[in-house]
């Protein structure tokens, strides 16, 4: 899934953009998805710290599985 196609879900479903990062983990308070050594990492980071990694072998994985997360409990 591309990038555009992935936000257009999100705003779909009324989840605001700046709550996803996709590689670009420096921000705070958001969902990140971004590669690791060639797996791809779904995790929240707030105040500097990651939490509650998940490791994916594609990005279409972890794309799918952020977004399942995001709809089931807005």
């Amino acid at each position: 899934m591309l990038d555009d196609d992935f936000f257009e879900v999100l705003r779909a479903n009324n989840i605001p953009e700046f709550k996803v990062s996709i590689n670009n983990a420096i921000k705070d308070d958001v969902y990140c998805i971004r590669e690791n050594y060639n797996q791809w990492e779904v995790f929240y980071r707030e105040r500097g710290k990651e939490f509650n990694l998940k490791k994916f072998d594609t990005k279409e994985e972890a794309q799918n599985y952020l977004l399942n997360y995001l709809i089931r409990i807005r």
